[in-house]
């Protein structure tokens, strides 16, 4: 729980900073942080509620996602990444093919990888991932002839309204949600990713969205 007051002619940065120290005092350090928006407020503000809810507040000015990583509260930009592209494939981790979905982008699953984190970027070989197949009532409704159109390095369909999940032609993939499954007992020891290609503006279903994790 954070309760503070901001004096008149706060900005950002100082909210962040304040509640940082609640974050601190139960063990979390602040790890990469964006730049905060120069936007100075003329009146005081008081915050008080859940630290998390309003750290919300601070990512949305900053236009940025935040979550906590190995005791480390790390907020990224739309444009910034966690890493660099990771290679994925069949000698690095990979499972099986990634598979091109409608409204769930494109859905990776390798051995665990530590250095593998929500908006981290990974590398795929284009030509290894299983492209959906539209369903017949899919094509009955387009809009003429689809065809693959080049949309900033990113394919899509055109001309149909299910629109499958962008293929990256570089094969660079954002990492928006991971899901980890194990048994102690055995040796699956897998990483779930949903994957979009970078630079996509693709859709997410609403069961999509509400499977983001970390």
């Amino acid at each position: 729980m954070t309760s503070h007051t901001l004096a008149a002619g706060y900005m950002a940065a100082d909210m962040n900073a304040l509640l940082m120290k609640d974050f601190n005092a139960n063990g979390v350090t602040e790890g990469k942080t964006p730049q905060m928006p120069p936007t100075v407020y003329p009146r005081g503000r008081v915050l008080f509620g859940m630290t998390r809810d309003l750290m919300d507040n601070v990512a949305e000015q900053c236009g940025a996602t935040w979550m906590f990583v190995d005791g480390k509260r790390e907020m990224v930009a739309q444009d910034e990444f966690m890493h660099d592209a990771i290679p994925l494939n069949s000698e690095t981790g990979l499972i099986g093919m990634p598979e091109q979905t409608i409204g769930s982008g494109v859905n990776v699953r390798a051995l665990i990888n530590p250095n593998i984190r929500v908006n981290g970027l990974i590398e795929l070989n284009q030509g290894a991932i299983f492209r959906m197949q539209l369903g017949s009532n899919d094509i009955a409704k387009a809009d003429g002839r689809i065809t693959n159109q080049n949309n900033n390095g990113n394919i899509t369909p055109n001309g149909v309204k299910a629109q499958p999940a962008s293929i990256a032609t570089d094969g660079i993939y954002v990492v928006r949600g991971i899901m980890y499954t194990g048994e102690t007992r055995g040796q699956a020891w897998y990483m779930d990713m949903m994957c979009e290609a970078r630079g996509a503006a693709d859709l997410y279903s609403k069961e999509a969205q509400q499977k983001v994790y970390s």
